[in-house]
């Protein structure tokens, strides 16, 4: 067996105990040091670059280009691969926790932005790989070396709006477990600018009025302006001070304890967290709960917003709501009822052309009275956001796509009216007309007609009833819809099949020659075309096919 092994070429030899260059630093460096709770930017030295990606990756000396599959490929360009750096200490918090990774820059030499002695590199990503916190990005200028002494800064902005989420996901855990009880625990998190995610236990779907306590809640303490601190201690004594810890959880010895509460009334919150937070509840600066949804048995999610998206997010719904009641012609506050009389009469519309009726009048939406402003400023911006929610729901749309859907509505509406109007136009549509329009061969009564605007539902039941009321019979009826579309409906008499007669063999060269196809059984049939203009000359080469297949 080893020596077919050898002479099949399948055989590897592997030198036991290799590492990869990760392993490597880990071994060698051991650890990183995270300066990140106290600064945002500080002096570090280079211990490792990687290059490529597992398992072709590698330690390298020196970087200033890559070489990805045989091809030179230069830092910054589109499909570069992400440069790994590992410095001995940084303030860059390494995803984990559910806190999303910081980003920013490395920046060695007199003048970073300038290429030439120094360098800069732009840290996209922050992972963390054991003790080890390891820099993705790439090299825009320069030369970067192993041991090289760097500047590593940390984009101030976005660890100021992860901060701001992740301050208010304590708080929303709090607000939780108020609302709901003490079984409403975190079962999972994403924290990233301004934006939180947070899934929990509950069996059920989170009532509107708790949610809107929720919001309200969790607002409150953000204007409260309560102390949020955070200290590092041994775990039996964050256990006995009531720390919060989430079960099947693995914690170290000791333990950083992050508490929110005033001094005077004693923390409202105390969880075990190593990522990063504000000083101050009221640093958060607005709290918007977006929607709640269930993703698991027993388990929902929560999505929220905070800072300037959340202020973005209140302004948006605000102009949202203006711009539909501007639509409807209506105040701010009537927009629900105004979109349920819209939804009544869509409704009414589709009725009247799936009956076949012929109204002497129906109603138009775009003639309602525009005459109200639609300005939601008076309303205050719970009670906006109230009455968007409330609008969104009877749509099936978010809030913020309301107004688009209310256009959407109007304009299926107008177009509805218009195929109505077209029927009144072309006169009746009933099975006792068309029989008026009957031609009959061999004692056969055959039709082959329009019905302007009529659905294939609506032609299937025509040609039921003319069935009902002559016999032997052949149907045949066409429907158009704007200049792309024709839908044809064949049907014949029972005797006529048993004569051989087959409804599907009739349709098909009449589809052919609208450009479409289709077919069916002997009894019923259906097809389609593309080519409305050559509707004349199709109808046409259905009366003789009929006549052909009669004789």
């Amino acid at each position: 067996m080893a020596e077919h092994g050898k002479t099949s070429g399948k055989t590897q030899h592997t030198v036991m105990g290799s590492r990869g260059p990760i392993d490597s630093l880990k071994h060698a460096l051991h650890s990183s040091e995270f300066l990140g709770y106290e600064t945002l930017s500080a002096n570090a030295t280079i211990k490792g670059i990687i290059a490529g990606q597992p398992p072709h990756d590698q330690l390298c000396d020196t970087m200033d280009e890559l070489i990805h599959e045989g091809a030179t490929i230069h830092e910054g360009t589109n499909g570069a691969i992400p440069v790994r750096v590992v410095l001995d200490r940084t303030p860059f918090y390494g995803e984990s926790g559910g806190q999303v990774g910081d980003t920013g820059v490395l920046r060695s030499g007199d003048d970073a932005d300038v290429p030439g002695d120094g360098f800069g590199f732009e840290v996209t990503d922050t992972q963390r790989d054991g003790s080890l916190i390891i820099h993705y990005g790439h090299l825009r200028h320069g030369v970067m070396r192993e041991g090289a002494p760097v500047c590593a800064s940390v984009d101030t902005s976005r660890r100021e709006g992860i901060r701001r989420a992740h301050s208010a996901t304590h708080i929303l855990h709090h607000a939780l477990q108020k609302n709901l009880g003490s079984h409403a625990q975190q079962q999972g998190s994403k924290v990233d600018q301004d934006w939180l995610r947070f899934d929990f236990t509950n069996l059920q779907a989170v009532e509107p009025a708790q949610l809107a306590q929720v919001n309200q809640n969790v607002s409150e303490r953000i204007e409260a302006g309560e102390e949020i601190a955070a200290q590092v201690l041994p775990l039996a004594t964050a256990r006995e001070q009531g720390a919060m810890m989430l079960f099947g959880e693995k914690y170290p010895d000791p333990v950083r304890m992050v508490t929110m509460g005033s001094t005077a009334s004693g923390p409202f919150s105390k969880e075990l967290c190593g990522g990063t937070h504000l000083d101050n509840t009221a640093n958060i600066g607005g709290f918007e709960l977006l929607h709640e949804e269930g993703i698991a048995a027993g388990t929902r999610r929560i999505t929220a917003l905070t800072g300037p998206r959340a202020a973005e997010y209140i302004q948006q719904i605000g102009q949202s709501l203006t711009t539909a009641a501007t639509a409807l012609g209506c105040a701010a506050g009537a927009v629900p009822e105004a979109v349920m009389q819209l939804l009544s009469e869509q409704r009414d519309l589709k009725k009247l052309l799936a009956s076949g009726a012929t109204p002497t009048a129906a109603s138009n939406a775009n003639s309602q009275d525009q005459t109200h402003s639609g300005d939601a400023k008076e309303l205050s911006a719970d009670r906006g956001k109230q009455i968007l929610n409330e609008t969104a729901k009877l749509l099936s749309v978010a809030m913020p796509a309301v107004p688009d859907r209310i256009k959407a509505l109007q304009d299926e509406i107008s177009h509805l009216q218009q195929r109505l109007d077209q029927r009144s136009a072309s006169g009746p549509l009933t099975a006792d007309h068309l029989l008026e329009m009957a031609d009959t061969i061999e004692g056969v009564t055959f039709i082959v007609a329009e019905a302007p605007t009529a659905e294939s539902n609506l032609m299937r039941q025509l040609i039921d009833q003319i069935r009902q009321k002559a016999s032997p019979c052949a149907v045949l009826l066409a429907s158009t819809e704007g200049t792309t579309k024709v839908t044809l409906v064949a049907g014949l008499s029972q005797d006529l099949q048993a004569r051989g007669g087959h409804a599907g063999n009739w349709i098909r060269p009449v589809a052919q020659a609208l450009g479409g196809g289709g077919g069916g059984r002997a009894d019923m049939a259906q097809a389609g075309g593309k080519n409305p203009e050559k509707l004349p000359e199709a109808l046409e080469i259905a009366r003789q096919t009929i006549v052909q297949m009669l004789q």
